[in-house]
């Protein structure tokens, strides 16, 4: 409730200062501010940065309160606003809302158009030149409407900007771009360079940048331009003041690739600002996507790009089973994630056990994506198709598939997500590929029904929704589930003819993952004391499968490669490698499991062909090439495996 309060109060200082009219040309907006408005507007940027973005918004609608056409404080309120608080939507509505009562200040118009580009942001920029043209971003508005015809006429106009205004950044940015890429003109792009490193108004990390790297490639990067640059900095680290610190902490990373003294001046920045992190003040934008494709925007601030990347690499990595990335990724959201990448931990849990079967995370995490995005039918029929599978919570199960297909009886043009413009929303999403999302999403609605009926013993009513599925989109996996319904039914002909296409359709797949690299000399001794070598079994198929004891899903697996082993025996040989560190535990284990096949105990083996997570499963041909890796085991892969060693067999 206070907030509301204070966004009205501050809608009304806004609209209080917005009377003044843009009769002179915008001259008056040329004149400073208040000292006070200067100093509000840079706290409030280092609140932000310090994880305090409520405080640095009062400081910016203190700063407005003073100065209500102090065009830094607006953008200011903009960025912390949509970036740090995620409410791009509210600022937007704000300013349409301001410029609706007031459309001759430039200012709005202005403010507007650094949130949002595009063509509305083209139409702010020339309302902007027609009612101020002799405001300093007047000039800098023309200067962007002109450049890609006039890019001499555009340098001139930023050159009168900064004439009106020296601290305005983005203008000294610009021109040394255009200085330097466009018009080539390096000697000029630094004279701006050392107008701007001259500006002590300007944060130091963000003005003294550009002159050290311009100066390195005016010299081409050479040793005494380097040793030039190196000597500036030493002079400048006895400085106490975090943000210079930062300015050659960055040099030294980008410009010299000296990480090691930028880890000194990390160890100082530190000592100054124990809360001070690598990630402070930055932004990182990415698009994300639900399960049912839909894109939305993400912006990401401070820790929480740490956090996210502590995500990604977890969820990235290989080393760990599936079951073990879960599980560090549970311990991150002990972690104060906020709600961007809370929800991205949840998307990563929900397709790692999607993946792997754990129908418990499927249903704890689906469950509150769905709390999140109601309208994501696609995760609703993810979460039926893993609980059917596992024959648990059926009933809940075709709840949420009846739930999906409700969801997709009709194509609609999906919801732009809170937060997200319509301009990227319509890039990244245009109605074609909607469209064709739709059809596979409403596939998967219908199997997700069709499947969690024949489990149900419910067959007869399956079988429509599954052919239906099957004719929007033919899959592998639709297929399979139609046989199952058909075999339950007792057309054992019909069901024969359905799980031979599944077949070759899982084939195909498979196929287009087949490598071909010869494994060369390869020598192991068996547990019973036989040698192995790889040359002797050229002409056989050999599935080299590595284990451990103490490995759930590889005790599971044991019975199918029992049965595999006992199939083709003849063109098949199976080699179980153990990666247990005791040894003694492997000949008991193997006794009471009734192994048909060879069994060899070799960590080294494991590490040389990095089998983690386990098992671990490799496919060799007959002429001694590795085509096909298999990481893990649930109930199912029976198929897969089969399948591989018979394309193999050929």
């Amino acid at each position: 409730m206070r907030k509301t309060v204070g966004s009205f109060a501050f809608l009304l200082v806004l609209i209080f200062g917005s009377k003044l009219e843009a009769q002179d040309k915008g001259q008056h907006l040329n004149q400073p501010p208040p000292p006070a408005a200067r100093e509000l507007v840079k706290r409030a940027v280092v609140l932000a940065e310090s994880d305090k973005p409520w405080a640095a918004i009062a400081a910016l609608r203190k700063a407005l309160s003073l100065s209500p056409n102090y065009l830094p404080a607006h953008v200011e309120y903009g960025n912390v606003k949509a970036n740090y608080l995620n409410r791009s939507d509210e600022v937007e509505a704000e300013y349409r809302s301001l410029i609706g009562r007031f459309p001759r200040n430039p200012v709005y118009h202005m403010a507007f158009y650094f949130r949002f580009t595009g063509a509305e942001g083209q139409k702010s920029l020339r309302k902007v030149v027609e009612l101020a043209p002799e405001w300093a971003w007047g000039h800098y508005a023309r200067a962007l409407l002109i450049n890609r015809n006039d890019p001499e006429g555009a340098v001139v106009e930023l050159q009168h900007c900064l004439e009106s205004d020296g601290s305005a950044l983005r203008a000294y940015t610009t021109l040394i771009e255009w200085q330097e890429t466009c018009l080539h003109r390096i000697d000029d792009a630094i004279r701006t360079a050392e107008q701007l490193a001259a500006q002590t108004g300007i944060r130091a990390s963000l003005r003294l940048q550009p002159l050290w790297r311009l100066r390195l490639i005016k010299n081409q990067k050479s040793d005494d331009a380097r040793a030039a640059l190196a000597n500036e900095l030493l002079r400048l680290e006895s400085t106490s003041e975090v943000d210079t610190l930062l300015a050659i902490r960055s040099a030294y990373l980008n410009l010299l690739k000296n990480s090691e003294r930028a880890q000194i001046i990390e160890r100082r920045i530190v000592a100054l600002d124990p809360s001070w992190t690598t990630q402070r003040g930055w932004l990182y934008n990415q698009i994300k996507r639900n399960q049912s494709q839909v894109p939305r925007f993400v912006v990401l601030v401070n820790r929480q790009i740490a956090l996210s990347q502590k995500v990604a690499d977890m969820g990235g990595a290989t080393d760990v089973s599936q079951d073990e990335r879960i599980a560090r990724l549970k311990e991150v959201l002990g972690q104060q994630p906020n709600a961007a990448v809370r929800r991205i931990i949840y998307e990563d849990i929900f397709k790692l056990a999607v993946s792997s079967g754990n129908a418990a995370d499927v249903r704890e995490y689906g469950s509150r994506l769905h709390f999140i995005d109601p309208d994501d039918s696609a995760l609703l029929s993810k979460m039926a198709l893993v609980l059917t599978d596992k024959r648990t919570h059926l009933s809940e199960a075709l709840y949420f598939a009846r739930k999906a297909e409700r969801l997709t009886a009709v194509f609609h043009r999906a919801r732009r997500p809170r937060n997200t413009s319509q301009m990227d929303f319509d890039f990244f999403f245009p109605e074609q590929k909607q469209r064709e999302v739709y059809k596979r999403n409403r596939a998967l609605a219908l199997d997700a029904i069709g499947w969690t009926l024949t489990q149900m013993g419910q067959s007869h009513k399956a079988e429509p929704w599954l052919r239906q599925a099957i004719e929007i989109e033919r899959s592998e996996g639709r297929l399979w589930h139609l046989a199952r319904a058909l075999r339950k039914l007792g057309r054992n002909d019909e069901a024969a003819v359905i799980e031979s296409e599944s077949n070759t359709f899982l084939a195909d797949t498979l196929r287009k993952k087949f490598t071909n690299e010869p494994v060369g000399e390869l020598q192991l001794e068996s547990i019973d004391g036989r040698n192995l070598k790889l040359a002797d079994l050229k002409g056989k198929v050999v599935l080299i499968d590595f284990w451990a004891t103490w490995c759930g899903p590889c005790v599971a697996e044991i019975p199918s490669l029992k049965k595999l082993q006992e199939k083709y025996r003849e063109r098949l040989e199976i080699i179980a490698v153990s990666i247990d560190e005791d040894s003694r535990k492997v000949r008991p284990f193997v006794t009471e499991h009734a192994f048909n096949f060879l069994v060899a105990h070799s960590p080294a083996l494991g590490k040389q062909f990095k089998a983690t997570p386990i098992p671990n499963s490799l496919f060799i041909d007959k002429q001694g090439n590795l085509r096909y890796r298999k990481i893990g085991f649930e109930e199912g892969d029976e198929r897969e495996v089969e399948i591989v060693i018979l394309e193999l067999l050929k």
